[in-house]
C-alpha cells in the first residue's frame, strides 16, 4: 500500500476513535492510548510522502486535507475536554484540603511583636 493511502487508512481510524463516546476515565484513557498510536504511526508516514505526484496522488492529498480538516476541531475539543476535566480535579483537590485543614494558609503571628521600624 502507498504511505499516502496508509496516511488515508490511519486518519478515518482517528476520526472512528475521536468519534467514540467518553463515558468513564478509564474509556478516555484507552481513546488516549489509541489517539496516540494512530498520530505516531501517522507521523511516521509523512516523510515517506514525496513528490512528484501522480493525478491519482493528487486527489488522494486532496482527500488528506480533507479528513485533516474534519480531524482537527474534534481533536481540540477532545482536548478541550481533557483540559476542563483537569482543572476540575485540581480544584476539587484543592477544596478538599482547604477542607480537611481550613487553617493552614492563615499565617497569623499570634503572641508576637514584629517591628516594622527599622
Amino acid at each position: 500500500m502507498k504511505p499516502l493511502q496508509e496516511y488515508i487508512v490511519i486518519t478515518n481510524k482517528l476520526l472512528q476513535v475521536v468519534d467514540q463516546p467518553v463515558n468513564s476515565d478509564e474509556s478516555r484513557e484507552e481513546i488516549i492510548k489509541n489517539i496516540d498510536i494512530l498520530l505516531e504511526k501517522r507521523q511516521e508516514l509523512i516523510p515517506f510522502i514525496k513528490s512528484p505526484f501522480e493525478e491519482e496522488e493528487i486527489s488522494l492529498g486532496k482527500d488528506c486535507l480533507a479528513l485533516d480538516q474534519k480531524l482537527e476541531p474534534k481533536l481540540q475539543k477532545l482536548l478541550g475536554n481533557i483540559k476542563t476535566k483537569m482543572r476540575v480535579n485540581k480544584k476539587q483537590t484543592r477544596s478538599t484540603k482547604q477542607y480537611l485543614n481550613p487553617y493552614q494558609q492563615l499565617s497569623t503571628h499570634d503572641g508576637m511583636f514584629l517591628d516594622s521600624r527599622k
